[in-house]
């Protein structure tokens, strides 16, 4: 009776445009992905962004684990292990300067600067995937880089903050990894990507984190719970993103 209701709503669903769909999926990533990061400002006030890194990873694939334990072994089998290494280098360093920016700005100008990955995407979509720059999306982009200057107020003195080269990186960091993500999608599985992805940087994470671990209390450890369901959320609804459109 269930699938009466639902198999039409697929069905209009996958009517919808392919950059339609993959806007609609992009939109609820920001929505968790800006969750994620007002859950790293609370969690970096007091611990480590390695500590940070390797809980989440830890927690998000325990998340994911009854999806993994469906599809067995299977879901590491990979012919593409160096773009994955890739993505996930991208995801690390990622992760790693959105907590330092996060630490030491302002939750809103973070955000801000965030979102200008947008705007690194569709440069390196243009020089690595060879996707096509038109007027409208040129015009974007030059409107969007203006506002990042903005943002950065270089003729106030005293207002820079290097700090917001940081988040920049961040940024770019994360526009790196739509790209590879993208280039991903078209023979790997959303829950591949995610696995591989959490592995890898839980991994990279694992020493610093021992050598500077804080044991956290039930407040950080709620704090990071959340932090990496929204991840998980934002980094699925992110890649089905990538997969649907441009």
């Amino acid at each position: 009776a269930l699938d009466a209701y639902v198999a039409p709503l697929q069905a209009r669903w996958q009517a919808l445009p392919g950059n339609i769909r993959g806007a609609i999926w992009i939109m609820l990533a920001a929505l968790w992905l800006t969750g994620m990061a007002t859950a790293i400002k609370l969690a970096g006030k007091t611990l480590s962004p390695w500590q940070i890194v390797l809980l989440r990873a830890i927690i998000a694939l325990v998340l994911v684990s009854p999806a993994i334990v469906r599809q067995g072994g299977g879901v590491l089998r990979t012919n593409r292990a160096r773009i994955h290494i890739m993505r996930s280098v991208f995801g690390f360093g990622g992760i790693i300067t959105l907590t330092f920016a996060l630490t030491h700005l302002n939750l809103a100008l973070a955000t801000t600067l965030g979102f200008t990955r947008s705007l690194f995407i569709i440069v390196l979509a243009l020089i690595f995937l060879g996707e096509r720059l038109n007027v409208k999306r040129g015009l974007a982009t030059l409107v969007g880089f203006g506002g990042v200057i903005i943002c950065m107020q270089p003729g106030s003195a005293g207002a820079f903050n290097v700090w917001i080269l940081v988040g920049l990186a961040a940024a770019l960091f994360a526009a790196a990894v739509s790209t590879t993500v993208k280039n991903l999608t078209r023979t790997e599985s959303p829950l591949t990507i995610l696995v591989w992805s959490y592995c890898v940087m839980g991994s990279f994470a694992a020493i610093p984190a021992i050598l500077t671990w804080k044991q956290p209390n039930l407040h950080e450890i709620g704090v990071i719970l959340v932090m990496a369901v929204f991840s998980t959320l934002g980094q699925t609804c992110m890649v089905l993103g990538l997969r649907a459109g441009d």
